[in-house]
């Protein structure tokens, strides 16, 4: 019963008193292995909500080596400790210890248990960073169908679910099935959590993304700075999930050629990201990107490619596997190098970013090919130009 006091201290937000809660039940606790294994997860879970993912990893570490751990409790260890990988930005090291928590589940779960759902949404999320969005959606999917016949009602779950599905709608650009499902969800947390409640904050920041690619600028910037507002009450200074909102008003300034305060926002973004991750997550090489693309709108090429540099170096080394970003960030520096009339390089650029995305997809991005037209054009090379146009359509 402590436990769970402690469990909806963490749920409703009371982050700092839940902590607290948990160290006295630790020194409090007695020889019962199965109850310090059981408060090792819960502060770990705390933690892991208040970004502080290296202090978290250690508990679930000492669960680990608490002994007996049960069976039947060891995918959830393996489990959390994938996720916080995944927040390291250590995807494919997370996904290995995807598998194995479903693996383990699958022993002692049957195929329509909820546990079975959000094993899949662990899966769903790494495939989704390696821009798979197809096998994304289908496993978040799978989920949402195992969740809806589970509880019969909505629920947070069911919520959770719509909101993976939506967010790979919009990386999709199927923005109205996206935010169909990112309401459906806001709807379902609204019965359980007041307005500020994380999961509705998180849930908001992907409507921002969808109706900022829907043209809805204005609309996605007011909720960008409520959700900034709600975001300095719970964290601190510097939190990443400040970060992620700086990002989301950026990319309305940038649509509204706000390009001065959108630089701003990024750079603080930026800084945000470099202090809460290691070298090279993919969140500080998305930040290096989005000031770059800024940097070539006010024709500062040099210093644009300075940072898609960065980025680029930054995915060889730690995301070599990762082609579909690996080919953006290529397709930004062709862009900018096209802009200062060096076409030669620009082509070289862009043909590289197509055949990796054509290895990594059955069918190439559509941009890039119309990128490397439009070169071929400007050089006057027309003969070759339909050749990538065709590939367009």
């Amino acid at each position: 019963m402590k436990i769970l006091f402690g469990r909806l201290m963490c749920d409703i937000g009371l982050w700092n008193q839940s902590q607290q809660f948990f160290e006295h039940l630790l020194i409090e606790s007695n020889s019962n292995d199965e109850d310090i294994a059981r408060i090792e997860s819960s502060f770990g879970n705390v933690l892991q909500w208040k970004g502080e993912w290296i202090e978290a990893r250690k508990c679930y570490d000492r669960m680990i080596n608490t002994e007996p751990v049960r069976s039947k409790h060891s995918a959830d260890i393996l489990s959390v400790i994938g996720d916080i990988l995944f927040l390291e930005g250590k995807y494919e090291e997370a996904y290995q210890f995807f598998e194995r928590a479903l693996v383990a589940r699958e022993k002692y779960y049957c195929s329509g248990h909820a546990f079975m759902a959000t094993g899949r949404f662990s899966i769903g999320n790494i495939l989704q960073k390696r821009a798979k969005y197809d096998e994304a959606l289908t496993y978040h999917q799978e989920a949402l169908a195992i969740l809806k016949e589970y509880y019969k009602a909505p629920h947070i779950d069911i919520a959770i679910s719509l909101t993976y599905i939506g967010q790979i709608l919009i990386y999709q650009r199927d923005f109205n099935n996206a935010l169909d499902c990112l309401w459906q969800a806001i709807s379902i947390l609204q019965k359980y959590y007041l307005d500020d409640h994380v999961y509705t904050v998180a849930t908001l920041d992907l409507i921002t993304y969808a109706l900022h690619f829907e043209g809805k600028h204005e609309e996605s910037l007011k909720i960008c700075k409520q959700i900034l507002r709600i975001k300095q009450k719970y964290y601190v200074t510097g939190h990443i999930e400040i970060a992620v909102s700086l990002t989301g008003i950026d990319r309305n300034y940038s649509a509204e050629e706000n390009y001065g305060k959108a630089l701003k926002f990024y750079e603080r973004a930026l800084e945000t990201v470099e202090n809460n991750y290691s070298s090279g997550h993919l969140d500080t090489i998305c930040c290096l990107n989005n000031i770059g693309i800024v940097l070539s709108t006010q024709e500062k090429f040099n210093e644009a490619l300075t940072f898609h540099r960065r980025a680029l170096t930054m995915l060889e080394i730690y995301y070599s596997s990762y082609c579909a970003d690996i080919a953006k960030t290529l397709l930004c520096m062709s862009t900018t190098l096209r802009s200062q009339l060096k076409y030669d390089e620009a082509l070289r650029h862009a043909r590289k970013s197509l055949a990796l995305q054509e290895n990594y997809y059955k069918f190439g991005d559509a941009s890039i090919s119309s990128s490397l037209s439009n070169i071929l054009c400007e050089q006057e090379k027309y003969k070759d130009a339909p050749d990538y146009l065709r590939r367009v359509l």
